[in-house]
C-alpha cells in the first residue's frame, strides 16, 4: 500500500503529529530541513512519515536567522557576498551531519 502524501504548513500540524514529531526529533527540525524551489517560489520544508502519510512540512525560516549560527569574527562581515555564501555552504553541510 502507497503512503498518502501530504504538503502542510509546520503550525497546521495535528497534535497527534506534532507529539510523534517531537518524539521522533526532540531537537527539533533545524537539522532536517532543506529549501524546495517550486514553479511559485521557494520554501523551506522537512518531510515526516507517520502511520500510513508521508508530509512535506513547510516552515517559515527568516533569512536573519543564518547570523545566528555565523561565527562572530570580521572576515564573516568583510569578507562580502562570497564568504557569505560560503558560511552558508558551511552551516547545510553541518545540517546534512
Amino acid at each position: 500500500m502507497e503512503k498518502i502524501r501530504k504538503i502542510v504548513k509546520y503550525e497546521n500540524l495535528s497534535e497527534e503529529v506534532l507529539e510523534a514529531f517531537n518524539e521522533k526529533y526532540p531537537e527539533g527540525f533545524k537539522n532536517i530541513i532543506f529549501k524546495v524551489d517550486a514553479p511559485k517560489g521557494a520554501f523551506y520544508a522537512f518531510t515526516f512519515e507517520h502511520e500510513n502519510v508521508s508530509y512535506l512540512v513547510k516552515v517559515d525560516v527568516s533569512i536573519d536567522n543564518i547570523f545566528d549560527e555565523v561565527e562572530d569574527d570580521d572576515d564573516a562581515i568583510e569578507g562580502g557576498e562570497d564568504t557569505f555564501i560560503a558560511a552558508a555552504e558551511e552551516l547545510e553541510e553541518e545540517d546534512d551531519e
